[in-house]
């Protein structure tokens, strides 16, 4: 939105507009409660519609939506062939969350040791220097490792 800016002073400088905004979701919600409960029995006609027509809307509608974000061709070829690869990732086996996630965190994640770099003039170990730190650390290297682990000692999950 133009002429605000997000954050804690968002609150102090802006607290008409932020609280203006807050009280309005829960009307939202009760009008949002509503339609669910009157139009639950036609909600449920989608779910007995065929697949086949079901998951051609939901292509159309993720292509013109991703499109519209844009307004890029680009972002329709990678929908495209990120959709070719999870689907055969799942006909493989393989559960194509954890890299959906990655796709969507990686950015956020990137900027994060990004700006932890500059505040620390680029001294890595930053990243060890606090008890939680060392304890979130060694909690993802173990969940990267353990597969492997239970594979070598023919124990399964």
């Amino acid at each position: 939105m133009k002429g605000i800016t997000p954050g804690l002073q968002f609150f102090e400088s802006g607290s008409n507009t932020a609280y203006t905004f807050i009280m309005s979701l829960f009307p939202a919600n009760l009008i949002m409660l509503l339609i669910g409960f009157l139009g639950a029995r036609w909600f449920t006609k989608i779910v007995r519609c065929p697949n086949q027509i079901l998951i051609s809307v939901i292509i159309v509608l993720m292509t013109a939506g991703v499109f519209t974000v844009n307004n890029r061709i680009f972002d329709v070829y990678l929908l495209m062939i990120l959709g070719t690869v999870f689907y055969v990732l799942r006909k493989t086996g393989i559960n194509p969350m954890p890299a959906v996630l990655g796709f969507i965190l990686g950015p956020y994640a990137e900027k994060g040791i990004r700006q932890t770099a500059i505040i620390s003039g680029g001294d890595y170990s930053i990243f060890i220097q606090r008890p939680a730190c060392v304890i979130l650390i060694a909690m993802i290297l173990f969940s990267l490792f353990i597969p492997f682990i239970l594979v070598k000692s023919h124990k399964v999950l």
